[in-house]
C-alpha cells in the first residue's frame, strides 16, 4: 500500500497549483527570488504608468519634468497595482532592459527642472554654438514634414537636403544620405566631423543613424522590411549656394563682395588642408557646395562625403554625367590620383567663375595671361560707376593670376593653399 501524504503537503501543492508560474518557480528555489520579481514588477509598472501619463496629457515634450501632482497620482496607482495578486507575472521578465530603472529614476529626478535629453536636442538644433549630438529620426521627420518635397532645398549624387523648421521658427538643413553606409562607420565619421569649427565651414549641429521598419510588397504580400537612415543636421544658410549668385562682370555682386567670398573660400580650404587634425580633401569643391550666410560670408559644405563613402565611390559619382566634371583635374579623372592639389584645381575654376561669371580659362601656352586678363579688367572698369581704385584693379588682376596657376595641368606646379593666401592682397 502506498504511504499516505501528509495533509499539509496536499494543501501546499494545491495552493502552488493556483499560484502564477513565476511565483511557484521563485518559491521552489529558482534563481529569481520573490523579492526580485516584485521589484521588477514595480519598475515595469512605473514605466508603463509614466508612458500612459504622457499619452493622457498629450505633452509635446516627452521628457519634460513630471509635476508633483502627477507623482502623487503615480504613487496612488502603483499602490493599487502592487496589491493585485500575481502582478509581477503580467509582463515578460526576460524582455526588461537594464536601463528601465535609470529611465524611471531620471523621470522622477526631472521634478527639480533639470534639462532633459529632448530639451538638450532642441537646444542643440537651435543654438548652433553647442556640441552636436544624435537626433531621433522622428524629430527630423517632424521638422521637415516627413521629408516633404516642398521642404526640399536641393539634391546631389549622395544626398537630398531638406529645410527643417524648429518650434521657435529657426531653421536647419537636414541632409538625407541616399547611399547606404554601415552604421558604425557613419557614426564614427559623424563624430569626427563634429569637431570641425571654422567661420568658413558649414557647421554640423547633429546627426541621426537609425533603422526603421517599413511595410513593403514582396511576392504579392506586404512584409516588414528594415531600412537604414543616415542624416546630417547642418546650419541653415539663407542666401543659398554660390551658384545662384554667379554672373558676369556687368551684373550681380559688387567686386568687394566677390573678393570677400574668394578669401573666405581660401580660408575654409586652408582649415581643411592644413589646420584640422587629419587633412580633409574635399574632392567635390564647386559653387553648389559653397553656401552663403546673411552677410554673404561663404561656407564650404559637403567636405566629409569622401570620408563617409570612400574615395572610389566619391570619384565614381563626381566624374559621372550628374557630377561636376568641369571642376575635376585630369589626373583625378583619368588615373584617380587624389591629393590636395585636386581641390586647388577646383578652387582655380571657382575663382575664375567668381571674377568673370564663366569657367572658361585658357589652356597652358594657348593664351598669354596678360591677353586673357585685359578684357576682364576692362569689363570691370565699365561696371564700376567711378574709376576703380588701384587696389581693386590689383585684386582682380591678382585673383586671375592665382586662378591660372591653380588650373595648371601638372599638379606639382599648382600652389598650395597656404601660398595662395599669402598671394592674396589685403582688402
Amino acid at each position: 500500500m502506498a504511504p499516505k501524504r501528509p495533509a499539509g503537503d496536499g494543501a501546499a501543492a494545491s495552493r502552488a497549483g493556483k499560484r502564477p508560474r513565476a511565483a511557484a518557480a521563485a518559491a521552489s528555489g529558482s534563481s529569481f527570488p520573490l523579492t526580485t520579481l516584485r521589484l521588477w514588477s514595480t519598475t515595469i509598472n512605473m514605466l508603463l504608468f509614466v508612458l500612459r501619463l504622457r499619452r493622457r496629457t498629450r505633452s509635446t515634450d516627452d521628457s519634460a519634468p513630471i509635476s508633483p501632482s502627477q507623482i502623487g497620482s503615480l504613487g496612488t496607482e502603483l499602490g493599487q497595482i502592487s496589491r493585485r495578486p500575481g502582478t509581477f507575472t503580467r509582463y515578460s521578465l526576460f524582455r526588461v532592459k537594464p536601463n528601465i530603472c535609470s529611465f524611471v529614476i531620471r523621470k522622477l529626478h526631472n521634478m527639480d527642472g533639470d534639462s532633459s535629453t529632448h530639451n538638450k536636442r532642441g537646444s542643440i538644433l537651435q543654438d548652433q554654438n553647442l556640441e552636436p549630438m544624435s537626433v531621433p529620426l522622428d524629430d527630423l521627420k517632424r521638422i521637415t514634414k516627413n521629408f516633404s518635397y516642398v521642404r526640399l532645398l536641393g539634391e546631389g549624387g549622395f544626398s537630398k537636403v531638406y529645410k527643417g523648421v524648429l518650434e521657435n521658427g529657426s531653421m536647419i538643413a537636414v541632409k538625407k544620405l541616399t547611399s547606404a553606409i554601415e552604421k558604425r562607420h557613419f557614426e564614427n565619421e559623424a563624430h569626427h566631423l563634429m569637431g570641425l569649427n571654422h567661420p568658413n565651414i558649414v557647421k554640423l549641429v547633429g546627426y541621426c543613424s537609425e533603422t526603421e521598419t517599413i511595410p513593403t510588397m514582396y511576392h504579392g504580400k506586404i512584409v516588414n522590411a528594415e531600412r537604414s537612415e543616415n542624416l546630417l543636421c547642418l546650419e541653415y544658410l539663407p542666401n543659398g549656394c554660390l551658384r545662384s549668385h554667379l554672373s558676369d562682370e556687368s551684373t550681380g555682386l559688387d567686386w568687394d563682395i566677390r573678393y570677400k567670398i574668394i578669401k573666405g573660400i581660401c580660408n575654409g580650404l586652408h582649415y581643411l588642408h592644413e589646420e584640422w587634425l587629419t587633412p580633409i580633401i574635399h574632392m567635390d569643391l564647386k559653387p553648389e557646395n559653397i553656401l552663403l550666410d546673411d552677410n554673404m560670408v561663404p561656407k564650404i559644405a559637403d567636405f566629409g562625403l569622401s570620408r563617409l563613402f570612400g574615395t572610389e565611390k566619391t570619384r565614381t559619382v563626381t566624374i559621372s554625367p550628374k557630377g561636376t566634371f568641369g571642376y575635376m583635374a585630369q589626373e583625378y579623372i583619368n588615373r584617380g590620383i587624389i591629393t590636395k592639389q585636386l581641390d586647388i584645381f577646383s578652387l582655380g575654376v571657382i575663382i575664375i567663375e567668381i571674377v568673370t561669371g564663366g569657367r572658361d580659362y585658357p589652356d597652358e601656352g594657348e593664351t598669354l595671361p596678360l591677353e586673357y586678363m585685359k578684357p576682364i579688367l576692362n569689363n570691370w572698369r565699365h561696371r564700376m560707376d567711378e574709376a576703380p581704385r588701384e587696389l581693386e584693379c590689383y585684386q582682380i588682376k591678382r585673383c586671375i593670376e592665382i586662378a591660372l596657376d591653380c588650373v595648371k595641368p601638372e599638379r606639382t606646379k599648382r600652389p598650395t593653399i597656404g601660398k595662395i593666401i599669402e598671394m592674396l592682397p589685403g582688402e
